[in-house]
């Protein structure tokens, strides 16, 4: 980047824009004492850690850029920049003195962006509450436990980003904020929302997840033109009954929380499009989810539904339904009428059939179906032309497999079959039928010295048997007794070693198996043997 010092004298009072980002700059420039028409001064990235006097001559500046800088505090002298709009003071990580911001700040009457974001503050001075131009004010992750008591003073405020600071409760006088349109409060430790939420009419987006909520205020539902919401993370466990007054919410996001159920006003929320219930507790999905006309994305992953409403199917626009992990024993046909439908997730359920009608869902591209009961797949799938990943097991070497044509012994209705199906069970602990008993419980080994028969039917399945060892102690004293002896040819010990060999047969068949015979032979043989036998 070409350095403004070649900037000719005569242009001086033409620039109204310097761009010095991340030039590796020590301090700022006092030739910028030239320039006194700029209006934009961007200087972040740098590692300037003073601000001298010469700035704020620039009377005129209306947008400044320190963020990424190493500035630890601000002098009075900033009230002379009376034509400020906007101040970025963001991740200067020695700015601890932001809380003795002077008082002069309010001088700044147009200030109306001010970002304080990643700073090691713990709170706010009492002059941003004076800034009343404001209407965007950044103050993620500067450790705050709370913001202003008198914070509703910033009545044009638009933007308030608080998001990951240790915030556990709001002040009352937030509700003045009747203009604000965007409140991130997400990864805090709020424990309760202002009963009268409901006051901030102009609310559009608002962000709370990541806290500690049991509930949303009922007041909640007054925000007629709230488009998105996110409470995921949470602690909920309801939604407020009218939840369908909130008529203009596109995207909703109540994941990982503890909600059972979903309200019916659902079904009036005629523009949502996108709905994420993951990591819940929901038992039931009402029917009035197939009234949600515009929805495009529905996630129910890890919730304990046992079957899907049968409106589903009126969810034309539907692309992507994804409900892995929960307790469906099957899908119902109307699923055909998700024309739409381009993703289809359905692993780790309890599902034995799925319905020929997903044959007229034309655009899938993707069908998962891993962990689960399926012993066929329908016929019609072979008309699922834009299919392009069909997943049948986690072990699966490619996303599409082929598929052989055979008839349903039960109905003799045509389907398709390959070498990953009939699945095993998602639940292996619960299919314990009789053939797979030798797999399940492991091969059983019986020793010659147990008397009595044992009923392999009446035996426990899937416990591992501890049997004696195979080395019983008087085999081992018998080898201890020769080991690294010379057994002797003369006929005396001769006869009376096979005469022991002998006695010893005549108990060993019916203490030992044959295994252990030959193995002391083969120990036997490897004793010395005098030259004198042969």
């Amino acid at each position: 980047m070409p350095s403004f010092f070649c900037i000719p004298l005569a242009c001086n009072r033409q620039v109204d824009s310097l761009d010095r980002r991340q030039n590796n700059l020590q301090s700022v420039p006092h030739e910028i004492d030239r320039y006194r028409g700029l209006e934009e001064l961007l200087l972040a990235m740098n590692h300037i850690k003073e601000l001298p006097k010469t700035l704020f001559r620039l009377t005129k500046l209306r947008l400044l850029d320190l963020s990424d800088n190493d500035i630890f505090c601000v002098p009075p002298e900033i009230a002379s920049l009376c034509n400020l709009i906007e101040l970025n003071l963001s991740r200067n990580g020695k700015l601890s003195n932001i809380s003795d911001l002077p008082e002069q700040l309010k001088e700044c009457k147009m200030l109306m962006i001010l970002d304080l974001s990643s700073n090691p503050i713990t709170r706010l001075p009492e002059a941003i509450a004076h800034c009343v131009s404001l209407t965007h004010l950044g103050l993620n992750d500067v450790s705050l436990t709370q913001l202003p008591a008198d914070i509703g003073q910033l009545v044009n405020l638009r933007s308030l980003e608080a998001r990951d600071n240790l915030i556990r409760a709001l002040p009352a006088s937030i509700t003045l904020l009747k203009n604000l349109q965007i409140i991130d409060l997400g990864q805090n430790e709020l424990d309760q929302l202002p009963a009268e939420m409901g006051c901030l009419e102009s609310l559009r987006e608002l962000y709370v997840d990541s806290n500690d909520l049991e509930r949303l205020p009922e007041q909640i539902t007054k925000c007629r033109h709230l488009e998105q919401l996110d409470a995921s993370e949470n602690r909920l466990t309801t939604l407020p009954e009218e939840f369908g007054d909130l008529s203009m919410l596109t995207d909703v996001n109540l994941s990982d929380n503890e909600l059972q159920t979903i309200p019916n006003s659902i079904g009036r929320l005629k523009k949502l499009t996108i709905l994420k219930l993951e990591k819940n507790h929901i038992y039931h999905l009402t029917q009035a989810i197939g009234s949600c006309e515009q929805l495009t994305e529905l996630f129910l992953t890890h919730n304990l539904l046992q079957e899907l409403p049968s409106s589903i199917g009126n969810l034309r626009n539907l692309k992507n339904l994804n409900v892995d992990q929960n307790k469906l024993s099957a899908i119902p046909s109307t699923i055909g009428g998700c024309t739409s439908l381009t993703v289809l997730s359905l692993r780790e359920n309890e599902i034995t059939e799925i319905p020929m009608d997903i044959g007229k869902c034309e655009k899938l591209t993707v069908l998962d179906l891993c962990n689960n009961r399926l012993s066929y797949l329908p016929f019609t799938i072979n008309v699922l032309f834009k299919l392009q990943a069909l997943w049948l097991s986690e072990n699966q070497s490619q996303a599409m497999l082929k598929l052989q044509v055979e008839r349903d012994p039960r109905t003799g209705v045509k389907v398709l079959s390959c070498y990953l199906l009939p699945q095993l069970s998602a639940h292996p602990q619960n299919d314990r039928s009789g053939q797979n008993r030798a797999f399940i419980g492991g091969p059983k080994v019986h020793f010659p010295d147990q008397d009595a028969t044992i009923d392999e039917e009446k035996l426990p399945i899937g416990q591992f048997e501890r049997h004696d060892t195979p080395h019983p102690k008087p085999q081992k004293l018998k080898k201890s007794s020769i080991d690294g002896h010379v057994i002797h040819h003369d006929g005396q010990n001769q006869a009376s070693f096979f005469s022991t060999f002998s006695h010893t047969q005549s108990r060993g068949f019916r203490k030992f198996s044959l295994y252990f015979f030959f193995h002391f032979l083969k120990f036997f043989l490897r004793l010395q043997i005098p030259s004198t036998w042969f």
